[in-house]
């Protein structure tokens, strides 16, 4: 920038409120069209025969870039050479124009092969699809839609059926976690698990299926010739393009929403077809009169014990230990009448069922859900990943494991329990014939041996490619992995086979450190101690200022209470105006740098890594490049800033200031 530019910096206010409270109303004022659409629909009978329109106006642009900016991949390239780093209402604007002329094409998608955890490369490789940044933006918006559509009809489904049945995935308020926590609330009588896996799910999809499903709440002929476009808009595979026939794209925004939809008909069938019925024909419960004859005897000659001298008691505490440990074998009702269960869940293109029944009937059950798949989705189950599994001998679901202890585990001690104020010693069974959900060790271990953590036999290795970084940015990426690990696994039954995943990271950690220091491990303990504290000093405007970063073991994140059950989620309206208002916000402002409200847009600092060294303050680099700041500028200031073209001052000072000021 030029000299006359910086004076003005200098004298011109970062943000006036007048223009705060302008884009405040500016966005309530664009709002309401897509409040509306929320609110309309959550009548599940509702049809929709105009819906266009939403696309053809700029905020709801805005809004799907508001959601997708802070995510990772939002700065992928597509197939066509784009400006990624910057979007404002220039481009929203432009993006509304071609619905509104009815002319928006939509480009083929970018594949990319990877290879697949745990499987040979190149032999085994799923595809991933990339498309470019504006129809990203698109079918974040119609995947609003959508879902403003779609959502309250899943909603009341698993209302109506108290959870026996649902889907977990991709849907707001839903996790991986509530998907196996359901299982231990419902399926605590079940003894089989059906694990099923469509294959080549998203690839198999019916799209004349899929298109008919839509139009039950859809009317809108040009909204669902969009959808049907994007389907059919192809792919570019190593330079070639490929017709795209069936299925959804990888990697498409829309993609998950879509299968949620077509699945829905998998949830309604297992459950009006295979679960209400057992639980319709459930037997009246009749008590085991074996197991109810040892209780009577065991009440019995406890009410004895406590009459008979001390000196005689003996017998007559070994009598009852013999009674207790038959009936301990025998089942409390008759099986016969046992009361059966069954808890479908799934989570995209994975799902158990926990069922109360013989071998025999899971697979006369499977074989149904198979047959129900091929006729009606026109999709496949998977013969390798579709196993039937007793529940004692613990399945893998979603990372998690999820086990029913036998009577075998069982084992008796005695405890203390505090009656009436007086200590009492009496026998308790440790382990319970409950469902219990633990983390998934073997693939815990299997993820660090795929990345390089620790060798096959799950001894530490340092990994090579963190030892080019300096030492508090090393112990700060292996404390973040161990924190989404804890995190993930926090609300599980059991988490002590964390221990010996903090154990890897740790040494894999100090293998790293002593790697780039060329001295050994203990030397490396020695000199930053077991936790691998260390202490770094950054600079800030010329006032130095100390950060220390330490390993965080598992053992020190329970004593913290770091471990703790909460889940927090956002909120179910994909519209909600709060749901990143700052980055709203911005987008209606003015530059925030030399003051013009001309084609103000957000500016991403991922661009500053071609600034000079020198003009920039170290960490706030770091942070720049892990956290892709965002700051509103016009489009002259954004080429100025990513050419390297500014004063002395750097472009985080505005942001700072810019946020102060919010």
């Amino acid at each position: 920038m030029t000299q006359n530019n910086s004076s003005r910096n200098e004298t011109l206010p970062i943000t006036k409120p007048s223009d705060l409270e302008s884009a405040t109303k500016t966005l309530k004022k664009r709002f309401f069209h897509l409040e509306e659409h929320t609110r309309r629909n959550k009548d599940t009978s509702h049809i929709n025969y105009k819906i266009y329109y939403l696309l053809c106006n700029p905020y709801t642009f805005v809004n799907a870039y508001a959601k997708m900016s802070k995510n990772k991949g939002a700065l992928s390239k597509g197939v066509e050479k784009e400006e990624t780093t910057f979007f404002g209402r220039c481009n929203a604007n432009q993006i509304a124009k071609k619905f509104k002329d009815d002319n928006y094409q939509w480009r083929p998608v970018r594949r990319t092969w990877i290879p697949k955890p745990g499987k040979p490369f190149p032999k085994i490789r799923r595809p991933i699809d990339t498309p470019t940044q504006e129809d990203r933006i698109v079918q974040e918006a119609i995947r609003g839609i959508l879902e403003a559509i779609f959502e309250p009809e899943f909603e009341e489904f698993e209302k109506s059926t108290n959870y026996f049945s649902t889907n977990y995935g991709f849907r707001p308020k839903k996790s991986t976690w509530d998907a196996v926590q359901i299982l231990k609330y419902r399926a605590q009588r079940c003894n089989i698990c059906i694990e099923g896996d469509i294959k080549s799910a998203y690839n198999t999809i019916n799209q004349t299926l899929l298109l008919e499903k839509l139009q039950t709440r859809i009317k809108d002929k040009k909204f669902i010739k969009l959808i049907k476009n994007l389907l059919k808009s192809g792919i570019m595979d190593e330079n070639e393009f490929v017709h795209s026939l069936t299925g959804t794209p990888q990697g498409s925004r829309v993609s998950p929403l879509l299968f949620n939809i077509y699945m829905f008909k998998l949830e309604k069938h297992i459950y009006y077809n295979i679960i209400k019925p057992i639980y319709e024909n459930a037997p009246k419960i009749q008590q085991n009169p074996a197991y109810k004859s040892l209780v009577f005897q065991t009440t019995k000659l406890s009410k004895q014990y406590k009459t008979t001298p001390k000196e005689k008691r003996e017998p007559i505490l070994k009598e009852i230990k013999r009674l207790r440990s038959k009936r301990q074998k025998l089942s409390t009702n008759i099986i016969a009448t046992t009361p059966k269960a069954a808890v479908f869940s799934r989570y995209a293109d994975d799902w158990v069922l926990l069922m109360t029944c013989t071998y025999k009937e899971a697979n006369e059950y499977k074989r149904k859900i198979s047959e129900y798949i091929q006729i009606h989705l026109n999709m496949n189950l998977d013969n390798e990943k579709t196993l039937i599994t007793p529940l004692i001998e613990g399945i893998s679901f979603l990372g998690f494991t999820i086990i029913k202890w036998s009577k075998k585990q069982f084992k008796n001690r005695f405890v203390l329990q505090n009656r009436n104020g007086q200590f009492q010693r009496s026998l308790k069974i440790t382990t319970s014939n409950k469902i219990n959900i633990l983390p998934d060790k073997k693939r815990l271990l299997r993820n660090l041996t795929l990345r390089y953590y620790c060798q096959p036999n799950f001894n530490p290795i340092g990994k090579r490619g963190f030892a080019v970084l300096d030492e508090y940015e090393i112990v700060l990426k292996y404390r973040q992995i161990m924190l989404g690990i804890l995190e993930y696994y926090k609300n599980c039954d059991n988490t002590r086979v964390l221990n010996q995943v903090s154990y890897i990271l740790q040494y894999s950690c100090a293998k790293t450190l002593a790697t780039r220091k060329k001295i050994t491990i203990s030397k490396i303990f020695k000199k930053y101690g077991t936790d691998l504290n260390i202490r770094r000093t950054f600079y800030l405007k010329n006032n130095p200022t100390t950060k220390q970063i330490s390993f965080l073991t598992y053992v020190q994140a329970k004593r913290l209470g770091r471990i703790t059950k909460e889940t927090k989620y956002e909120t179910r309206d994909p519209f909600y105006i709060q749901t990143f208002w700052r980055t709203k916000l911005k987008i209606y402002t003015t530059c925030c740098i030399c003051g013009s409200d001309e084609k103000v847009g957000m500016h991403d600092m991922n661009s500053l890594r071609q600034i000079d060294q020198n003009k920039r303050d170290k960490f706030e680099y770091i942070r720049s490049k892990l956290k892709r700041i965002q700051i509103p500028v016009c489009h002259k200031c954004h080429i100025d800033i990513t050419n390297g073209r500014y004063d002395q001052q750097n472009p985080i000072r505005f942001y700072n200031q810019y946020i102060a000021a919010l």
